[in-house]
């Protein structure tokens, strides 16, 4: 290996990785309160949708799924 004077080295220094001396690093994330979930106020993640005897997903109102459904426009 041939080796090269300091004075051309243009690279400098070989870069670490990670923090170095007085270098801060990523800030921590704030921890979030824990909340609980209220079980009598259900916002509408689920839009309506139970599992069956068979644990498969069906609207909770089937009229109105299909209402919906038709009415929608198509969104790509």
């Amino acid at each position: 290996m041939i080796t090269m004077p300091r004075e051309n080295d243009l690279e400098g220094a070989q870069d670490q990785g990670g923090k170095h001396g007085g270098q801060k690093g990523m800030p921590k994330p704030e921890p979030k309160p824990a909340t609980r979930p209220d079980p009598g106020r259900r916002h509408a993640p689920d839009q309506g949708i139970v599992r069956d005897e068979r644990g498969q997903e069906q609207p909770r109102d089937k009229e109105r799924a299909q209402q919906v459904s038709r009415t929608d426009p198509i969104r790509r």
